[in-house]
């Protein structure tokens, strides 16, 4: 497979063109012949050519595709028979939807021309196994796809930008990562995740969590010391992070934002730092931790923030808390002893609540 690459930025850029084919009979194909082709851009053009079940999308031409939509494209008719698509230099934009669904797709070869890619352009390509990307692009729903070359080039994932990639085994996350979007690997879960540096990706604009056994230079991540100078634990900075059994925090944290400790199963042990805010769901479905000391200057605990920490069997909530939000401790069906400080002036709903409901 030739290099590719791809720019990963969601951006759907509307083209306009017209759209033509020009048909060969099934019965007058050979190997290498053009079977079917047209345009779909105003200077790109497509062919197709090889042997029925057997056939090769081809790109060619200079500027932007056109984009289309779930209704279709034009080679629609035989998308069940294309096993490998090219997009030749000169083409700089991919339209939305260019290549959805094509679920016998194992092959793509893409140009450094290439700028940027619309919405869903590689959506639900079941079988597409390796790629190498440079720079993001929706690969949604693409189970097949197990591994994936991310160089330094990459800056940022979009949105849903490998959503449902069930069978990623690993990533890594380079120095040039700077935000990773929303839903960007939900429903991945990997074997590894490599970061280079823990000062690198707790400054990371994350907005989904990265579910697996964490990595920093080639070490199993289990211990963890958050640095002096963190001023606030991100939202899903730890989420998932099956590896991880200890927490070190210092006082200087004046936030623990959403998920940052959310689904790390093995989590034991933790310090929570003096006058920190615990914002909501930060520990969720810790199903490690048996106890925890909130100290008496944290005046904040978000709701659903301990929920699902089925291990969790004793909590003292010191008279600093004034309220406990809703849902705090639902799903904490091993706790047995709870006792309230002096400041507690409201409990909401379900905060103790024995079945765990993501409210």
């Amino acid at each position: 497979m030739k290099k590719n690459v791809i720019v990963l930025l969601l951006i759907v850029i509307m083209a306009s063109c017209s759209i033509g084919t020009v048909p060969v009979m099934a019965a007058e194909i050979e190997a290498g012949d053009v079977v079917d082709s047209g345009t779909c851009g105003e200077t790109a053009a497509w062919t197709l050519t090889g042997t029925e079940d057997n056939l090769i999308l081809t790109i060619s031409g200079s500027g932007n595709m056109a984009d289309f939509s779930e209704a279709g494209t034009p080679w629609d008719s035989r998308k069940t028979e294309i096993k490998s698509v090219v997009v030749e230099e000169g083409i700089t934009y991919i339209g939305a939807y260019a290549f959805f669904s094509l679920n016998n797709m194992t092959e793509v070869s893409l140009p450094d021309s290439l700028r940027t890619m619309g919405e869903y352009a590689f959506s639900n390509c079941a079988l597409l196994k390796s790629i190498e990307i440079p720079k993001g692009i929706e690969f949604t729903g693409c189970t097949g796809l197990s591994d994936i070359v991310i160089p330094d080039s990459v800056r940022w994932f979009g949105d849903s930008a490998f959503e449902k990639c069930s069978s990623l085994k690993s990533i890594n996350i380079t120095d040039s990562v700077t935000s990773i979007g929303c839903d960007a690997f939900s429903g991945c879960r990997f074997e590894e995740v490599h970061i280079s540096s823990l000062e690198h990706w707790l400054n990371i604009d994350a907005r989904c969590a990265l579910q697996g056994d964490y990595y920093i230079n080639e070490e199993l991540l289990t211990d963890v010391v958050i640095p002096e100078n963190t001023s606030n634990l991100r939202p899903y900075a730890f989420s998932g992070c099956s590896s991880l059994s200890s927490i070190s925090i210092p006082n200087g944290v004046g936030r623990i934002q959403n998920e940052a400790f959310s689904d790390c199963s093995n989590l034991a042990s933790i310090n929570i730092p003096d006058s920190v805010t615990i914002e909501y769901e930060a520990f969720r479905s810790c199903t490690g931790l048996n106890d925890i000391t909130i100290p008496d200057s944290v005046t904040s605990i978000g709701y659903c923030a301990f929920s699902n920490c089925t291990g969790l069997t004793d909590i003292i909530i010191p008279d600093s808390v004034t309220s406990l939000a809703i849902a705090t401790f639902s799903g904490c069906s091993s706790l047995s002893s709870i006792e309230l400080g002096n400041g507690i002036k409201a409990i909401q709903y379900g905060t103790f609540e024995l079945l765990y409901q993501p409210y």
